[in-house]
C-alpha cells in the first residue's frame, strides 16, 4: 500500500493477526505517519469481496487498552501489492 512491495499474504496475515486487538489504532497510526489512512489505500488496491473483507477487518471498534497486548507496533510502510 506504500511504497515498499509485500506479498499478498502477509496482508492478509497482518490484518487478521491485528484484527483481534488493535487495527483501528494502525489505520490512525498508519494516517498520522504516512498521510493517508490504511482503510484508504485498502480501497484504493483491492476491489470486490476481498477489499469488503479487509475493509470490515480495519472498520471493528477498538479494544480498550486493558485488553489489548503489550506487543510493540512496528508499522512499516505496508505494501504495494499489485503493480499495474
Amino acid at each position: 500500500l506504500y511504497k515498499e512491495l509485500i506479498d499478498i499474504l502477509s496482508v492478509q496475515r497482518f490484518l487478521l493477526f491485528r484484527s483481534e486487538i488493535d487495527l483501528h489504532t494502525i489505520d490512525k497510526v498508519y494516517k498520522a505517519k504516512y498521510g493517508i489512512y490504511l482503510s484508504d489505500d485498502v480501497k484504493r488496491i483491492y476491489y470486490g469481496e476481498y477489499a469488503d473483507a479487509l475493509l470490515k477487518l480495519l472498520k471493528k471498534e477498538e479494544i480498550p487498552d486493558i485488553y489489548q497486548h503489550s506487543i510493540p507496533l512496528l508499522l512499516p510502510p505496508l505494501l504495494h501489492v499489485i503493480k499495474t
